[in-house]
């Protein structure tokens, strides 16, 4: 695979992005990255992730760390979300109340914000927008709460599905 990949990008300029990496194996990460120096000048590698020492491990420069986004902002993602036209929701004042909550509870993360959006857009009455705000603890500000509440929601069959595939250990390799 190696021979094959510094064969393919050799003498081309590429750019690779690697998104959400939570692997900390420096040995893992000099072999991925073994076959890659072979590039041309001008090729980049992303990688994004939660993890410091990740970041350490894979930087050739200083890491861009980014910040939570602002109420606004956070609002502006779940406003905004496709799904909904923003009129709609500034239109019915309590949608825009409720939605203004459930964003601060979004503690500035947009997958979260992004994620409540998809899940309310097809909801237009207001005790489903209650409800989930509801569910939403305050005093958490990780990702994953918002992130169960989608699950919450799945239909049966894909509940199944993900409990299902969730019994595989973490990096499991599938034959």
């Amino acid at each position: 695979l190696h021979r094959d990949l510094k064969q393919i990008q050799s003498r081309k300029k590429f750019l690779i992005v690697l998104d959400d990496i939570w692997t900390e194996d420096y040995d893992a990460w000099n072999s991925l990255l073994r076959p890659l120096q072979y590039g041309t000048i001008g090729s980049k590698i992303l990688v994004t992730t939660r993890i410091e020492k990740v970041a350490s491990m894979v930087q050739t420069f200083q890491g861009y760390f980014l910040q939570q986004l602002s109420d606004e902002d956070c609002w502006s993602v779940f406003a905004h979300h496709p799904c909904l036209p923003q009129q709609e929701c500034n239109d019915n004042m309590d949608l825009h109340k409720i939605g203004r909550k459930i964003v601060k509870k979004c503690k500035g993360l947009p997958l979260a914000a992004q994620s409540l959006r998809g899940l309310l857009r097809l909801k237009r009455d207001i005790r489903d927008w209650y409800n989930i705000n509801s569910n939403i603890c305050e005093n958490e500000s990780k990702i994953i709460p918002a992130l169960r509440i989608s699950y919450n929601y799945l239909p049966p069959y894909l509940k199944r599905c993900f409990v299902y595939c969730s019994l595989y250990p973490k990096d499991y390799e599938f034959y």
